[in-house]
């Protein structure tokens, strides 16, 4: 859980066919966590060719696996002091 004074960012990957139906899944997803998204940033689908880290070629090719249309993968939070 974070703190009150902490922030994060993190990349999301989930099957959806449009840009409302990942917000959608994604804020679901934090909600089961108790987290609110304070903004989504540079959400596109995604693509080798934007040279992706290995985490997140893993969390895409488990996804292309399983084809759970229900399934969000985060890759690691990246937490910072949030600044008021």
């Amino acid at each position: 859980m974070l703190a009150s004074y902490q922030a994060a960012f993190v990349n999301f990957l989930t099957l959806a066919t449009s840009d409302l139906e990942y917000r959608a899944k994604v804020s679901g997803c934090l909600s089961s966590y108790r987290l609110d998204p304070l903004e989504f940033e540079d959400v596109r689908p995604f693509s080798e060719s934007d040279n992706p880290s290995q985490e997140i070629l893993t969390i895409a090719a488990d996804l292309e696996e399983s084809r759970n249309p229900k399934h969000v993968r985060f890759a690691t939070f990246h937490i910072y002091p949030r600044v008021m």
